[in-house]
């Protein structure tokens, strides 16, 4: 039965671990881009990806500030698997999740003003308002406008018209009007 208590112990302060996550999603989808997602660059996990490949794959300034988020609460969630801690480092672990949630938000927002990554230079030089990239038409990485009848669906399904074969070429920065 004391193991029970452990897992169940472990599996509440797991929750400080993706407070920090879902901070940083949350500040860069409502603060930092404006809910603006360039879906085709999703699926691009390679260097020329002007959007989504950061430093040699990964978001700096995202680590950071994860890595911060989780430092505070830690101690109290060690000390609640029965290490001895102080009864601050405790009580920290007590409002883990909260803790490490503003502090990641806080922390990734302060660092991306500062050096914000490509994708939210992108955003700002665009000058796109909230969500604007979900009222217009999606554009694949070849450059082929998907029209909104069609997504969602595999090529063999779409009735293609003239009018909607365009052959464009791809520049992360043009979208259809």
């Amino acid at each position: 039965m004391a193991s029970a208590g452990v897992f169940t112990t472990f599996l509440a302060g797991y929750g400080l671990f993706m407070a920090s996550v879902v901070a940083i999603m949350v500040c860069e989808y409502f603060l930092l881009t404006r809910g603006n997602l360039f879906i085709a660059h999703c699926y691009n996990g390679g260097k020329e990806n002007p959007h989504y490949y950061y430093m040699k794959g990964w978001n700096v300034q995202a680590v950071i500030a994860y890595l911060c988020g989780i430092a505070l609460p830690f101690p109290g969630f060690v000390g609640s698997l029965g290490a001895n801690v102080s009864t601050t480092a405790l009580n920290m672990g007590h409002i883990g999740w909260l803790l490490s949630f503003t502090t990641s938000f806080v922390l990734y927002w302060a660092i991306c003003t500062v050096w914000p990554t490509k994708n939210q230079k992108i955003i700002k030089e665009m000058g796109l308002r909230f969500e604007e990239m979900a009222e217009r038409d999606m554009m694949a990485l070849d450059g082929t406008i998907i029209p909104e009848s069609a997504e969602g669906m595999s090529e063999d399904q779409v009735a293609w018209d003239e009018t909607e074969k365009k052959a464009v070429a791809f520049d992360s920065r043009r979208v259809s009007d």
